[in-house]
């Protein structure tokens, strides 16, 4: 009985050759495929306020990662190389309003799991990295996002 109840209507289903299936905690459905984009700073000493890096080293205060289709923020992750003080805000589309941020307080690292952040086809991610106090060596900064199929 319990089995039937949980398995009751569609749980899975293919929209455009990709898997969704139907997430009960964020009651929508989304891509069983996650993706991660990373971000990161390859120097240490960083004392001063600044957008974090992308692929190559291209700084992300006028471009990011392209989003080619409609997504959710799922997870977050960072970690340096030193215990830190500082606030990583996560911005889309070259708009200094934050979607959400992480922080790092006298820690080397830190997670955010339960994220439902919606992105659209297009957006572009940035992360722009506030020192709070001290220095932070070596940021590297991890955004998890599965595709999002709206009915």
């Amino acid at each position: 009985m319990l089995i039937d109840t949980i398995m009751r209507g569609p749980k899975v289903q293919v929209y455009n050759g990709q898997f969704f299936f139907l997430d009960t905690y964020r009651d929508r459905w989304l891509s069983t495929y996650r993706h991660t984009f990373s971000f990161g700073l390859n120097n240490k000493n960083i004392s001063s306020n600044r957008y974090m890096t992308a692929i190559d080293g291209i700084y992300t205060n006028n471009n990011g990662y392209n989003l080619i289709r409609n997504s959710v923020i799922t997870g977050l992750s960072v970690r340096t190389d030193d215990i830190s003080d500082c606030e990583f805000h996560i911005r889309r589309n070259g708009v200094e309003t934050d979607i959400t941020s992480i922080l790092l307080s006298t820690v080397e690292h830190n997670e955010i799991e339960m994220l439902n952040i919606d992105l659209d086809k297009g957006d572009f991610l940035q992360i722009f990295m506030e020192v709070k106090s001290g220095n932070v060596d070596y940021p590297l900064l991890s955004v998890e996002v599965c595709w999002r199929h709206d009915d």
